[in-house]
């Protein structure tokens, strides 16, 4: 790990190729580039809300990631790459819920440039050690639609149990499309975090968060 990487002081958590790290508003037009770049690659899986028939815009997209970073229901973070700090993608641990629950669903992309390289593995398997460590949550949930090929690749490489089918669960690309829920709680990360990507803490687990106005 190298402090010198570009926005490695911030990171949460480091695997061996990329890290997390919270985003900061200097970040905004890296992560509208990459989002145009792989406008193509992405469009297939990007929910659209009733009324809208494309996905908001790359900037609109990264102002509610900004805003919603750190938010009672949200934890958002950039994935980078360990040896630039270049911005590879984005993951987020939402619907966040306390008291009896303790869960959470994930989602994360990777942009085009960057894909295939198991880059969103390493992201997930950080992203629970996150949401079982730090955070304290029981469950972290995935939902999956059944044609998206790589994103099912990384849940079943890092263990998730597929719990069903939900039908007409999200609305993507301007239909109602099924998904795939997959799971997994704490007491499965228990056995399988010894078989995930290696990764460590990274200089901004304990310190206070970034100023996003910067």
């Amino acid at each position: 790990m190298s402090v010198s990487t570009r926005g490695m002081n911030h990171a949460v958590r480091v695997g061996t190729d990329v890290f997390l790290r919270p985003p900061t508003a200097a970040d905004k037009a890296e992560y509208v580039k990459l989002r145009d770049v792989s406008e193509t690659w992405l469009k297939p899986w990007e929910p659209t809300p009733p009324g809208e028939d494309h996905p908001p815009e790359p900037e609109v997209v990264f102002d509610r990631v900004l805003s919603t970073a750190e938010s009672q229901h949200f934890r958002r973070f950039l994935v980078c790459l360990t040896q630039s700090g270049e911005i590879a993608g984005q993951l987020t641990l939402g619907h966040i819920y306390r008291g009896p629950f303790l869960n959470c669903i994930a989602g994360y992309w990777i942009g085009e440039p960057f894909a295939g390289r198991g880059y969103a593995t390493q992201a997930l398997a950080m992203a629970v050690a996150e949401a079982f460590g730090p955070m304290g949550l029981h469950r972290v949930e995935a939902n999956i639609n059944p044609e998206n090929a790589p994103s099912l690749r990384v849940v079943k490489k890092l263990g998730f149990r597929f719990e069903g089918l939900a039908r007409r669960y999200l609305r993507i690309n301007g239909e109602w499309r099924d998904h795939q829920h997959w799971a997994m709680t704490t007491e499965d990360f228990a056995d399988l975090a010894p078989t995930h990507p290696r990764s460590e803490p990274g200089p901004g687990a304990a310190a206070p968060r970034p100023d996003r106005s910067s």
